[in-house]
């Protein structure tokens, strides 16, 4: 023993390199596993990042539209590109802000309430007063209208009275030299017949050639309301009125765009309006009671269609539509072909024409009226027109044929300008919103 630790003194320096020889056949294979297994990880999780970013790179990406769907491009989604889309985003909200603008804009034209204040709800002390100044200033735009569009009617019988008697007195005074009609002879009397009927035809086809169009405003059904003090109208009532009004000035503006261009009823596409029917406006009461300026006990409206309501019902106050142009809207096709039917966002109302036109520039026609605002012909129809018989009631149409011309007009009118001073009935009527009074305002 003595021996070997002499050798190992001796020795040290292999002593210690021996023992670390042995310590390293130990100590290394473990350290080396140790390493090889954090190595393996991290490699493990660059490999997993790597095929992440490749599987970005080839990531579809489908830029926001309010069209279908296309088919998307591979790109790298990274902070630049979500920039980019959130931009795009909102250059796409801005486009949409600009269009329903467009569209109220197109839509509401410059339509106006005739009185501001009698909306939604007017002045008490004023209820015996405005209704008549709100009548007159609404008579004063429909006649305002008619000249605009050149519309008018054949030569009264009284006008052509007076003239054909003067031209019968002329004829026996001075061609016939005679006293009176008793004192002509057969073919005296036949010619004199002859002459009155082309005195007749030169005067109306002279009047015709002064007009745009033909147009009883009786006859039309145009729902211009007569005035009765007695009567007093409700401000939904009134407001029906304003409504209606705007409906028919944008048809007859079609139809004056139509005929712009031809100056005179001979020549023009549209020779004559026969009705004019608007369906479906919501039914409110019309007058106030006596005892109460906005009871219920009113007559109720006959424009058709619509919910009936009492101006002072307050079921379903709140439970109508909210006015979203965001809310996508559901068509319909149980209505019309166009599956457009009245809703949250928009009323429809359907107006049935009836026209003496020209059988060769139907198209002209249909055109104008698609044009003027969002109107939709919805249903067509044409039957044979007698030039010679409206002749003899003093209408001329011209050289061109003629026919009837049956339409149904598909119009529509978005709530948000229309219901801003809509009385409650009315809302009510629509089913738009209505806000109930809370316990302070009681």
């Amino acid at each position: 023993m003595s021996v070997v630790m002499e050798w190992v003194k001796t020795n040290v320096f292999i002593v210690i390199f021996a023992l670390l020889m042995i310590s390293a056949l130990v100590i290394l294979p473990i350290l080396s596993s140790s390493m090889n297994s954090g190595i393996s990880k991290t490699v493990s999780e660059r490999v997993k990042l790597v095929s992440d970013l490749k599987a970005l790179g080839k990531k579809d990406v489908e830029p926001p539209q309010a069209a279908k769907p296309v088919q998307g491009v591979p790109a790298l989604v990274n902070e630049k590109l979500l920039e980019a889309y959130r931009q795009l985003g909102t250059e796409m909200r801005s486009d949409a802000d600009a269009v329903i603008a467009s569209a109220l804009a197109f839509n509401r034209k410059d339509h106006h309430l005739f009185i501001d204040n009698i909306f939604p709800s007017m002045p008490p002390e004023l209820s015996e007063v405005l209704p008549k100044r709100f009548h007159e200033k609404l008579m004063v735009a429909y006649d305002s209208l008619f000249s605009q569009i050149n519309a008018g009617l054949p030569p009264t019988t009284q006008v052509l009275a007076n003239e054909l008697r003067r031209a019968e007195s002329n004829f026996i005074s001075q061609s016939v030299q005679k006293n009176s009609r008793a004192d002509l002879t057969e073919e005296e009397i036949q010619e004199l017949t002859r002459k009155l009927g082309k005195i007749r035809l030169g005067k109306n086809r002279e009047h015709a050639q002064n007009i745009e169009i033909y147009i009883n405003e009786d006859e039309a059904l145009l729902h211009i309301p007569a005035w009765d003090q007695s009567l007093i109208p409700t401000e939904s009532y009134m407001f029906i009125w304003n409504w209606e009004y705007w409906v028919t000035h944008d048809i007859l503006m079609a139809l004056h765009h139509a005929n712009e261009k031809s100056e005179t009823v001979l020549l023009a596409p549209v020779k004559r309006l026969l009705s004019l029917r608007i369906n479906d406006m919501p039914v409110v009461p019309q007058y106030a009671s006596p005892s109460s300026r906005l009871g219920g006990g009113g007559v109720m409206g006959s424009t058709g269609g619509g919910k009936t309501v009492s101006d002072n019902d307050t079921e379903d106050a709140a439970s109508g539509g909210l006015i979203d142009p965001s809310q996508p809207v559901a068509p319909d096709y149980s209505f019309r072909f166009t599956g457009r039917n009245s809703n949250a966002l928009y009323d429809v109302y359907p107006i049935d024409l009836e026209l003496i036109v020209d059988s060769t520039r139907i198209p002209e026609i249909l055109d104008a009226i698609a044009q003027e605002n969002f109107f939709t012909i919805t249903n067509l129809s044409i039957r044979p027109a007698d030039p010679f018989a409206a002749a003899s009631e003093g209408y001329m149409y011209g050289l061109a044929p003629v026919c009837y011309l049956d339409l149904t007009v598909e119009t529509v009118w978005l709530r948000q300008w229309t219901s801003e001073k809509m009385p409650e009935a009315g809302k009510k009527a629509l089913g738009i919103s209505v806000a109930l009074p809370t316990p302070e305002d009681d």
